[in-house]
């Protein structure tokens, strides 16, 4: 019995590699889209992120699934993830991998979620780092909302990296490096639990609405703003990047999520990161 108690506590501690992600995607007909995935793990978590070079090509932990969540039928869109190495760091320990698919759904109107299945599992078996703005072992969850009866070819694309490096004490500003395809306004918010685009809580906590009681998220230039960061330590993120057809427009056309890393540190240290690739439509 202490032994299996132990291996539950490594398990649960070697488990806490995700680092973030984001998804976007490009409309192919009235049903069907090439999805392309961001995400960002623990290098040394295992085969499974463990970037040696760019290009390198490798597959994803097993239970982590990507569904349309309210479609009658052809749920599963692909799992575990297929992907290639496009970045990593040895100082901070991550990779970052993208891959595609092209799914075609049987309705126009669909949500796309990518997490660990069965969800109530994922404290165990997958999940963020460890946070000091919302707590440990938390799950993670993606949502991609499409609706291809709008007048949208894409939808927005995030190309930032999944960790940055601060100075406790410092003012942090961050901008949002998104964009729009067909030229669309973009515009970023927190993540909503009301609108189903956060994990489930953990001990009541999830990476979820503001990642600071101080973070000021500018939506129209997509810049958070964090005034002071205290205490050392990860720091979690969790923002969805919408376009609109105006400026004036407030009914989003897409919505895709960017989930990342703030790496507040006592001293200013060095940032060692391979970086190759950049989300391209086509």
């Amino acid at each position: 019995m202490q032994v299996f108690i132990l291996l539950l506590i490594v398990t649960a501690i070697s488990a806490s590699h995700y680092r973030g992600g984001t998804f976007n995607y490009k409309k192919l007909n009235d049903t069907a889209i090439k999805v392309r995935w961001r995400l960002a793990a623990k290098r040394s978590w295992g085969a499974e992120y463990e970037c040696k070079s760019l290009g390198q090509h490798i597959e994803g932990e097993y239970n982590g699934m990507l569904r349309c969540i309210n479609c009658g039928t052809k749920q599963l869109v692909a799992g575990p993830l297929n992907y290639e190495c496009i970045s990593f760091s040895e100082d901070q320990n991550w990779s970052m991998v993208e891959g595609d698919t092209i799914y075609v759904a049987d309705r126009s109107n669909f949500t796309l979620v990518y997490q660990v299945e069965p969800e109530r599992n994922c404290r165990m078996s997958s999940n963020w780092i460890d946070l000091v703005n919302y707590g440990i072992r938390l799950c993670w969850r993606l949502v991609t909302k499409v609706d291809l009866t709008k007048d949208n070819n894409h939808s927005p694309v995030v190309t930032m990296l999944p960790v940055y490096t601060v100075r406790s004490g410092c003012k942090s500003v961050i901008p949002i490096e998104a964009s729009d395809p067909d030229g669309h306004v973009v515009r970023c918010r927190w993540a909503s639990m009301a609108k189903g685009e956060c994990p489930v809580p953990v001990d009541g906590n999830s990476v979820c609405e503001s990642a600071t009681d101080n973070a000021i998220l500018d939506k129209d230039r997509c810049e958070l703003e964090i005034p002071v960061l205290g205490e050392a330590g990860w720091y979690g993120a969790s923002i969805m990047v919408e376009d609109f057809i105006d400026k004036d427009s407030t009914e989003p056309l897409s919505s895709v999520p960017f989930q990342f890393l703030l790496n507040v540190t006592q001293r200013k240290g060095a940032l060692h990161f391979i970086f190759a690739s950049s989300y391209s439509n086509h």
